[in-house]
């Protein structure tokens, strides 16, 4: 089975280049381990399960879809990739983005409650609607000192 970071350096073109030598996979891997494994404990396995299979509006996809939107600043922060100039930014968020994908999906298998064959949880295009709002959450970061540990609160922490 191949890592997060040797199934990024597989796609087109090598697009990531340095920026897969900056992030710390196994932090990574452990923030969201714990996020899910919280999340279910809390819920219950048969619930999420349902949930992930059945209802696309669901409280588990909202908090999937936060753990892709808020982890990914978090992800950022942790590996000093806000400051980067446009083009690196960008491509550190769709990296950071991508992993955090690969991750969760490994994750909610490993916990049964995830039975796609698919080596991510959302598709490339359900990613691409999400990576705006990263953006925007880097922008306001950058305003204020203490959104980054606000938003995982809210939208991470206080769920599980």
């Amino acid at each position: 089975m191949q890592t997060k970071k040797e199934l990024l350096a597989t796609l087109p073109n090598d697009v990531f280049g340095d920026i897969l030598d900056q992030i710390d996979f196994s932090f990574l891997d452990n923030f969201i381990k714990l996020l899910i494994s919280g999340y279910i404990t809390k819920r219950g396995e048969i619930i999420v399960k349902r949930e992930i299979d059945e209802d696309s509006q669901s409280d588990t996809s909202n908090f999937l879809t936060h753990v892709i939107e808020v982890g990914s600043l978090k992800i950022l922060s942790e590996n000093n990739l806000l400051n980067l100039e446009t083009n690196q930014l960008e491509l550190a968020i769709l990296t950071v983005a991508l992993g955090i994908d690969i991750s969760m999906a490994t994750v909610l298998k490993s916990k049964n409650v995830f039975d796609l064959d698919s080596k991510v949880y959302y598709s490339f295009e359900a990613l691409e609607r999400i990576l705006p709002r990263i953006d925007s959450h880097v922008v306001n970061s950058k305003v204020d000192n203490s959104y980054i540990k606000n938003l995982v609160n809210d939208y991470l922490l206080f769920k599980i």
